[in-house]
């Protein structure tokens, strides 16, 4: 195992770690229907910055992957860097707007608190380009510890400190949630510059062709990456806005409880992208469309393998892991478990699909496939949690995630690439 893979499988590791740490402290320490909020408020956060985004870290990835000198590659950096900053800004100026006149989250938050925190939009953008970015350069463990763990292993630090000395509220939890996003976002995008500078005075002076060409094709292929991303997250993220909408703050924080518990199955295949977006991303531009299959397909079964074992735990100890995790309040959340974690074993199996779908010319297809997703959340996923709260919640989960997979699956082998568990040499 080389060092940067082993760098990779480190990092992201932290990451999802820091991430599931984070659910558990404000699980604990705000109550039940105050988690429900803050996990309300970061699912919007989440999905807004994805928007403002506008497909740029995909993209740079897309346009540099493998690329180690950054100087070389400083004119797209800057350029969809730019553009991340003022399309983030826009989304971030109209959401405070919205949020500013709207009384969705009722008195549960102050709206100052509030304001502040979809101010991390502009925040989570930047640093999810800038980590992007660090990946596609080859530093994989710097980008991973931007796009993932850095802000979330400020935040637990912070917020267990706060509650050794004082009652933790949930505006507390969402200013702390944005200081570290703006944080997160200062050095990464910091580092990006300084690893993007011009190195000698003759680099100032040399010409580099810019990949980047914003015609109206760039422009398509921009919004259809961003499409995937924002509706994919969206759909992801629907039980949680659905759940708030017609359900209760209780629900919210069940079903999240959950999801959490069930990303330790997703470990090793979000370790995987880290490292293997570049590489696909290179493969496919040499036309390598066999030897893509072959690393995907390999990928995939020895994730499959890996999963089987939390699986398991998951699935047959769900009411003990619940209550160790999270306390006797979340109880309820342990039949969601059982479900989500069926749902993700598959979902592995299939492999690297979204990745893939983006990075090898079909992000306009899967586009429509994340907007089919969405739409079967709107309707079907409505009547369920209308019917069965969180629990029908968790089993359309596992419905669109599956099919929602597998049309992805389908797309890319009409593009002769195969991406599910398999030996394929």
């Amino acid at each position: 195992m080389s060092r940067g893979t082993l760098a990779a499988i480190l990092s992201r590791g932290a990451a999802i770690l820091a991430s599931f740490a984070l659910t558990v402290v404000v699980a604990r320490v705000v109550g039940v229907d105050r988690a429900g909020v803050f996990f309300l408020v970061a699912a919007v956060i989440t999905v807004l910055s994805t928007v403002g985004r506008l497909g740029s870290e995909t993209m740079v990835v897309k346009l540099t992957g493998g690329t180690r000198d950054m100087s070389a590659s400083r004119s797209t950096i800057a350029r969809l860097g730019l553009l991340t900053l003022v399309a983030s800004s826009i989304v971030a100026m109209g959401s405070v707007v919205v949020v500013g006149v709207s009384s969705w989250f009722g008195d549960s938050v102050s709206q100052p608190a509030l304001v502040f925190a979809f101010s991390a939009i502009v925040a989570q953008s930047l640093y999810v380009f800038a980590g992007a970015a660090l990946r596609g350069s080859g530093r994989i463990a710097a980008g991973v510890i931007a796009e993932l763990g850095s802000a979330p292993m400020a935040a637990v630090v912070i917020l267990i400190t706060m509650s050794l000395w004082r009652t933790v509220t949930i505006d507390d939890a969402l200013v702390v949630f944005a200081a570290t996003s703006w944080l997160t976002a200062g050095w990464a995008t910091a580092m990006v510059g300084w690893l993007a500078r011009p190195q000698s005075a003759r680099d100032r002076s040399t010409h580099r062709e810019d990949p980047l060409r914003f015609t109206p094709a760039t422009w398509r292929s921009l919004a259809s990456m961003m499409g995937v991303s924002v509706v994919y997250f969206a759909s992801v993220w629907s039980p949680i806005f659905i759940l708030g909408a017609i359900g209760s703050l209780e629900s919210v924080a069940l079903y999240t409880a959950a999801v959490r518990l069930v990303n330790v199955i997703g470990l090793i295949p979000s370790i995987q992208a880290s490292y293997l977006s570049p590489r696909f991303a290179g493969l496919i531009r040499a036309g390598e469309l066999h030897a893509v299959s072959a690393l995907a397909g390999r990928s995939a079964l020895i994730a499959t393998g890996l999963a089987l074992v939390p699986g398991l735990v998951l699935a047959l100890g769900s009411s003990a892991v619940v209550l160790f995790v999270y306390g006797v309040d979340y109880r309820d959340a342990a039949p969601l478990l059982v479900i989500l974690t069926l749902g993700a074993v598959i979902v592995v199996a299939i492999g690297q699909v979204n990745q893939l779908a983006l990075l090898s010319g079909v992000e306009h297809s899967a586009f429509l496939a994340a907007c089919i997703a969405a739409l079967a959340w709107g309707t079907i996923g409505v009547a369920a949690i209308a019917t069965l709260g969180a629990l029908g919640a968790a089993v359309t989960a596992i419905a669109v995630n599956v099919s929602y997979a597998s049309a992805l699956c389908v797309l890319l082998r009409r593009r002769s690439i195969s991406s599910w568990a398999s030996l394929r040499r």
